[in-house]
């Protein structure tokens, strides 16, 4: 993987970690060139402008990538789209991303979740109390019932 798809600035000190993990919406350039959703479209799905909320917070994690790269919201078996179903309804691929396309938006999830542990442990370890984990949809679309959901794990100390 060339280039991480998000940034993180702070330093952990404080146990508050802001994520913004939609704000991003550029595309690697072999997905955006199969890519059949408008740039409009793929902006009303993204949340642009959340980066700003995460300044709350010491620690800061804000995703450089669309959601329709890799939807870092999901779980790894569900966060590349490949149908409608997935998508709300959109038809994503002018033509099926070819597995290597689809294993290196897999590795960006894997690279961001161990990132994440990191950061969380870090947390864990250089903060008085516990850890609290909270996920908060920011998109209409995202308060879906049906649509999977993060897996959220306890970090141990």
């Amino acid at each position: 993987m060339a280039d991480r798809i998000w940034t993180v600035e702070g330093t952990g000190a404080n146990p508050i970690v802001a994520v913004a993990i939609h704000n991003g919406h550029s595309m690697r350039e072999e997905l955006a060139a199969l890519c059949a959703v408008s740039e409009s479209d793929r902006l009303r799905e993204e949340d642009p402008y959340t980066h700003r909320w995460t300044q709350v917070a010491a620690t800061r994690v804000v995703g450089l990538r669309s959601r329709f790269e890799v939807d870092l919201n999901r779980p790894r078996d569900g966060s590349v789209y490949i149908g409608p179903e997935d998508a709300w309804g959109m038809q994503v691929w002018k033509e099926r991303p070819g597995a290597a396309i689809l294993a290196r938006s897999l590795a960006e999830h894997d690279a961001f979740y161990q990132e994440m542990e990191r950061i969380l442990r870090d947390v864990v370890n250089t903060s008085v109390g516990s850890l609290s984990l909270t996920c908060t949809p920011t998109t209409t679309a995202a308060l879906d019932r049906t649509a999977p959901r993060p897996i959220l794990r306890k970090i141990p100390k």
